[in-house]
Formats: C-alpha cells, sequence, structure tokens
C-alpha cells in the first residue's frame, strides 16, 4: 500500500508549475491504464456508489490533486504498483479526499513502486 503519509512526502517533494491542473494516479496491474507510457491519454473513470463499480462514465479520469493535503497517516492510502502523473483539465471533484476529475488527461511522468512503501 502507498499510503496518504507517503503520498504526501511525493507531493511536497514535486516542483511543478500550475498544480492545479496535475494530479497523481496510483494503478495496479489489473487496471485499464496500467501498461500505458508517458504521453498516452488516459480513458474516463466510473462511478462508485457505496463503495460498489457502477458502469456510469465520469468527464474524465480520477486522480489524487497535486495541491492535496492528505490526512497525514501511515494506515490509509492505494493499493498499486505505478504512480501515474498526469496533466489535463479540471472537470469537477471526486468524493474522496483530495479528489480531482480530469479530463484529456496525458501521462507525464510515471513512478514505478519496486516494494510496498510506507
Amino acid at each position: 500500500m502507498i499510503t496518504n503519509k507517503k503520498i504526501n512526502e511525493i507531493l511536497s517533494q514535486a516542483k511543478i508549475n500550475n498544480e492545479d491542473a496535475i494530479g497523481i494516479r496510483i494503478v495496479d496491474d489489473y487496471y485499464d491504464d496500467y501498461d500505458l507510457k508517458i504521453g498516452d491519454k488516459l480513458g474516463v473513470s466510473y462511478v462508485w456508489f457505496d463503495g460498489d463499480y457502477t458502469d456510469e462514465k465520469l468527464n474524465g479520469v480520477s486522480a489524487i490533486s497535486f495541491a492535496a493535503k492528505l490526512e497525514d497517516v501511515a494506515f490509509k492510502g492505494y493499493i498499486g504498483k505505478k504512480i501515474l502523473v498526469i496533466n489535463g483539465s479540471i472537470e469537477g471533484y471526486g468524493e474522496d479526499e483530495g479528489e480531482i476529475i480530469v479530463a484529456d488527461a496525458e501521462i507525464i511522468d510515471i513512478i514505478e513502486i519496486k516494494e510496498e512503501i510506507k
């Protein structure tokens, strides 16, 4: 698991202009966008309702905003093997802490996770 604490460290160390248009997606190998490369465009995410996946599509892909400050704890986080750094236009905000919806999202960097980081 990539904990909120580690995500906050990554976000605070990044030096990116116009950070409101930048987000990160933490993906595992079962995600459709797992094998994409820098420069590739992402599709859209789906709406979740009470923890369940629905068929309803969002106007973009969900991500954690670079401007976010998540609850700084080591027991909350996301499961994944890669962090996709994406850029696009903000279409809205999700229900999760720091979540943004990014339209026309393009991968601008990829951080490979070699082992569980805490």
